[in-house]
Parts: structure tokens; sequence; C-alpha cells
């Protein structure tokens, strides 16, 4: 605990929002799967920071990101020391925050239709897409499209 304390009190410092469970309650095994269902489904982590007794010996953590799930999203042995910490959380933070603006970008891009006509937005729609097109903002019109 000692090693996580010191871990939170340097990314703290450096403006990095860090939570620890600290609870004795539930084995390693399953703290790691809670949180990883928890970044999962609420996405309300960034990364993941594990630190267990070889990670202290070995003064290293191991990180995981959110945004690119299994080994490949994992960075193993990160060292300790303060600096090259919080230069490697700082790095990945900007690397996932690109990640999703861009995968977030492409998601938009390809669900949105131009539509020109009111049978072409009852076949987009149809598809599950937005549909963006002229609207005269006749309460006719909005009826119909109502419907």
């Amino acid at each position: 605990m000692d090693a996580i304390t010191l871990l939170k009190e340097v990314l703290h410092k450096a403006g990095v929002k860090i939570k620890v469970d600290d609870s004795e309650q539930r084995t390693p095994g399953w703290k790691f799967n809670f949180w990883e269902m928890k970044v999962r489904l609420l996405l309300s982590f960034a990364y993941l920071l594990y630190v267990g007794p070889h990670d202290v010996a070995n003064w290293s953590v191991v990180v995981s990101r959110r945004d690119v799930p299994g080994k490949p999203g994992k960075d193993l042995g990160i060292s300790m020391e303060p600096s090259v910490l919080v230069s490697h959380v700082k790095s990945r933070l900007e690397d996932i925050q690109a990640s999703l603006l861009q995968r977030a970008t492409s998601f938009r891009d390809s669900n949105f239709a131009d539509v020109n006509s009111y049978e072409v937005l009852k076949e987009v729609i149809t598809e599950g897409k937005w549909a963006r097109g002229p609207w005269s903002a006749s309460d006719a019109e909005e009826l119909k499209v109502n419907e």
C-alpha cells in the first residue's frame, strides 16, 4: 500500500485523477474482473494501473488501456520512477484521447446520410442512420416527418 500511496500522490500532483481500490473484501482476481468490466461498460476510466507484489518488488506497474482490449493494450513493467510514470501516463492519456476521437468521428461520419427527399429520409432512418438535409420548417412537413 505504501507504493500505491506514493503512485497516487505522484499522479495527483501531476494533475491526473486516480482512484485506488484498497478494499480488502475481494480477491485481486475479483478486482481485476470488476474494474475491467466497469471500464468497458461505463467507460469512466481511460486506463487502469495494476500493482501487485511482484510489481512492487520490481518497482514497476502494469498499465492497461480501456480503448485497446487484451494484451496489445497492456504496457508491462513501466517504472514507478515518478518522472517516467507521469510521462508515460500523460502520453497514454493523449494517445487514448486521440484514438477515441478518431473512432467517434469515423462512427459519426459512417452513420450520416445526406437526403433530398422524404422517401430517401425514410430509407436512411430505416437503416438506423442519421439524416441530414434541407428543411423548409413548414408545419405540414414536420407532421409528415413525425408520422
